[in-house]
């Protein structure tokens, strides 16, 4: 039987060999079996693609607080439908060289993201947290993050659209970098500032 990388040797094989000359830092295929690879220099992008994983099998979990110290020239940042939830913990993506532009994170089970889970990324970075199961937008996590990213896609996610949004709706700038929907069906940026106005007058 197929033996399983761990979630740590699977991204020690992958970045322990920065800067090879045009030797991707891949594992061998058959050794990550059910995901997938993919390694581009000229971009510095490293992808590892797990959607064909089952939750029994799906060798990716979570990076432990620093994992991302010597990456400082990592650019594009895919964790794709792995097993990074529920709670994407503080430190958890601690990325170094404020250099990356790109976090897909989309499809992770992830309902909770703590303070600082996600930090040192490029200003106007894209963040995909799309088909994850968040429902409350709590300001202590994600307002460093809007405050310096360019767009944060929030599609596919059970978001309850009530006074806890509040502060991104009645803030035009970073409700503007947020994308997706509530529950209802409403987009984020068609809800009225009227009625969470209401909300601060209710919770001064």
């Amino acid at each position: 039987m197929q033996e399983y990388l761990t979630p740590l040797s699977l991204f020690i094989i992958l970045y322990s060999f920065p800067g090879t000359g045009g030797q991707s830092p891949c594992p061998d295929p058959e050794a990550i079996i059910p995901c997938v690879c993919s390694h581009n220099e000229t971009l510095a992008t490293v992808t590892v693609d797990c959607s064909e994983a089952t939750s029994r099998w799906n060798p990716i979990s979570k990076f432990q607080p620093g994992f991302f110290s010597s990456m400082e020239n990592l650019q594009h940042f895919s964790a794709f439908y792995c097993s990074l939830g529920p709670t994407l913990t503080k430190g958890s993506l601690e990325f170094r060289g404020s250099s990356v532009y790109y976090i897909d994170i989309q499809g992770n089970s992830i309902s909770n993201v703590e303070f600082d889970a996600i930090t040192g990324f490029k200003e106007s970075a894209w963040i995909d947290l799309s088909e994850n199961e968040i429902s409350v937008l709590r300001e202590e996590p994600f307002r460093p993050i809007l405050e310096k990213i360019r767009e944060i896609d929030l599609n596919d996610n059970p978001v309850v659209c009530d006074c806890t949004m509040a502060w991104i709706v009645l803030n035009p700038e970073l409700l503007a970098k947020v994308k997706g929907s509530c529950t209802d069906g409403t987009d984020f940026q068609d809800l009225d500032p009227i009625d969470f106005q209401n909300c601060l007058d209710r919770f001064p």
